[in-house]
């Protein structure tokens, strides 16, 4: 069966939305599920360079290759492998690689992507209307979107949220609230709840955890972002049994489109 896609984007700012769909695809890697982290960032590609990996094998060359049905062996020839045994197809830094790239391939790689067998978690980039990346997101069983925890941000969140539903149609949206706040879980739910968005995660902002342990993989002692990125993967993962099957999304990518 299919194991499903995991979307993680944001809406302004800089969240941490990369760093997080880093650390979810090594919390499925440690909980011994097949896990492919790709990189799909219209502004182009930061891991290669944060992860001492080539540029190339790149998305570029995956998205040209998947004009043309792929089995899951020859997706891997375009995957890198770092960390604790995580997979990962990186964005080329330029930005005007990537966003063509997506723009000629995006739906053919959605398509995929939805019925690839390892679980993917895709770092869409930041949110924005008629993003090449738009196709991606669509096919996802879950759109999470990453915000910090201030009022701009999640006021965006809000007014946002309808154009954000209409583009995407049946994937289910979430909110990852990252960040100490003066607001309460409970507080920040009933803010955005009008949005009709559930808050699924409230993480700390520990720029020492992320950077000592960019993949939240937990040792003898836990550390709060590990713990909460745990959480987290746990909550996305229990919701997969209500997806849509890869030949749905399939059809709905397609139909979107025409």
């Amino acid at each position: 069966a299919d194991m499903g896609v995991i979307a993680v984007t944001s809406m302004r700012g800089a969240p941490g939305a990369t760093s997080l769909a880093l650390a979810l695809a090594g919390r499925g890697r440690a909980n011994d599920r097949p896990v492919l982290l790709v990189e799909a960032d219209p502004d182009g590609g930061a891991l290669a360079a944060r992860l001492e990996l080539p540029v190339r094998p790149c998305l570029t060359d995956l998205v040209a290759a998947a004009r043309r049905p792929l089995a899951d062996d020859e997706l891997l020839r375009f995957v890198q492998s770092t960390g604790p045994g995580i997979d990962v197809v990186v964005a080329h830094p330029s930005s005007e690689q990537t966003a063509a790239a997506l723009r000629s391939g995006g739906i053919a790689l959605a398509v995929l992507l939805a019925s690839a067998t390892p679980h993917v978690v895709v770092d869409v980039g930041r949110w924005r209307p008629g993003s090449p990346a738009l196709p991606l997101a669509r096919a996802a069983d879950t759109l999470l979107v990453v915000v910090r925890s201030d009022l701009e941000q999640l006021a965006a969140v809000v007014h946002g949220a309808e154009a954000l539903r209409s583009a995407l149609g049946e994937v289910r949206v979430r909110l990852a609230v990252v960040g100490r706040s003066t607001y309460s879980v409970r507080q920040i739910g009933d803010l955005v709840r009008s949005s009709g968005i559930d808050v699924v995660a409230c993480l700390p902002d520990d720029a020492a955890s992320v950077a000592t342990n960019p993949y939240a993989v937990s040792g003898r002692r836990r550390d709060p972002w590990a713990t909460s990125v745990d959480a987290l993967w746990q909550t996305l993962v229990s919701e997969e049994a209500s997806s849509l099957p890869a030949d749905r999304k399939s059809t709905r990518l397609n139909s979107s489109h025409t």
